[in-house]
């Protein structure tokens, strides 16, 4: 029997006019999601890549990371207008366990958005711990460590994608479809059939230059499955 689920994906963006003379501050993504990784492994580290796309140099006055997390890599002096340069951002696990998530705040001279804020999370897995301690959410016999997503600020000139974790705790091969996906989004689930106990994940790709929505945005639509 073929099952809906309800996935809300949730995206948020700050529409920012074109024309403005000025630095502008653009990441290749602002959220990094590292999946699972175990409590030994002790640390989890991120590049998070962006251009000066304004017409006037770019300057960096601060980094302000959340408790537990060092800022290994970033630029000094001034970024020049359509120059790359990078942030790594380290952080320390320690016993933290379940859903985590790190933060890190970038003040720069930009006119119009002058504050950032960089997000990694995933989850720790604390010794050996069974599917059912690790996705905690459950529709049917498709589970989620989580069934929200946030794409945090988005410009109207971005494409985004980032991956949702899924497992089958179902005893039979599970396969996976979508319904009500809207035209900007695109989704796809790998693989698109799950063995069962298999886990797997949902790629999620954001087009917002085929949208005219500005503001706090959200998404719905409907995973299928035939459990």
């Amino acid at each position: 029997m073929k099952t809906l689920r309800h996935l809300i994906l949730c995206i948020s963006f700050l529409f920012i006019a074109s024309g403005i003379s000025g630095q502008k501050l653009e990441f290749d993504h602002t959220h990094h999601s590292w999946g699972t990784v175990n409590q030994k492994d002790g640390k989890v580290s991120h590049r998070f890549t962006f251009t000066n796309t304004g017409d006037k140099p770019l300057r960096i006055f601060a980094m302000n990371p959340c408790c537990g997390c060092l800022v290994r890599e970033r630029p000094t002096g001034t970024i020049a207008p359509g120059t790359s340069s990078h942030i790594t951002l380290e952080c320390n696990i320690g016993r933290r366990e379940d859903s985590v998530r790190f933060t890190l705040e970038v003040l720069t001279n930009e006119p119009v958005a002058p504050k950032s804020r960089l997000v990694m999370e995933g989850f720790v897995k604390a010794g050996n711990q069974s599917p059912e301690e690790l996705y905690r959410m459950k529709t049917g016999n498709l589970m989620f460590k989580t069934n929200h997503m946030a794409f945090n600020h988005l410009s109207k000139s971005r494409v985004v994608t980032d991956t949702l974790d899924i497992y089958n705790a179902w005893d039979q091969p599970m396969d996976i479809s979508f319904r009500r996906v809207p035209e900007h989004i695109q989704v796809q689930a790998m693989p698109e059939q799950l063995a069962p106990g298999e886990e797997g994940f949902l790629i999620f790709t954001y087009d917002a230059t085929k949208t005219n929505d500005y503001g706090l945005v959200m998404e719905r639509f409907q995973v299928v499955t035939n459990d």
